[in-house]
């Protein structure tokens, strides 16, 4: 064997390697997944598939798609999403009760206690509302 044969086959190995090196990291990063790792139950929602971990879309993470593939990748996606700061329908009302208090109580234009007003922004924010 001369050395063009040598680097050949020395290059040939190391390629091998490489690609026996990927093929493991990629099993890897398929066994760490979410939806590997807690196993959501996988049903028919329609049209859909859905991947669920919970008792129920409110409280539990959920991925949708037209494959249990599809909804397993956006189960993932779901699972490493941050949960929205507006607040859920449950509490709407209840925020807008406590702002029309501090409206009744305080008024809506005092200008002279800034905590009062902070707090009729916050949940004028909260709210989605315009403020005065």
């Amino acid at each position: 064997m001369n050395s063009n044969d040598s680097n050949t086959a020395a290059n040939a190995i190391c390629h091998s390697v490489l690609m026996v090196q990927e093929s493991w990291q990629a099993a890897a990063y398929d066994q760490s997944r979410p939806s590997v790792l807690f196993k959501p139950k996988l049903y028919r929602d329609g049209d859909q598939w859905c991947a669920l971990l919970g008792d129920d879309l409110q409280s539990g993470v959920c991925g949708f798609g037209e494959s249990p593939a599809k909804a397993m990748w956006d189960f993932d996606k779901s699972w490493n999403t941050d949960v929205a700061t507006h607040p859920t329908p449950d509490n709407t009302e209840l925020l807008r009760q406590a702002l029309e208090a501090l409206h009744y109580c305080f008024g809506a234009t005092d200008h002279e206690d800034k905590s009062r007003r902070e707090t009729i922004a916050k949940l004028k924010e909260a709210l989605n509302v315009e403020s005065d």
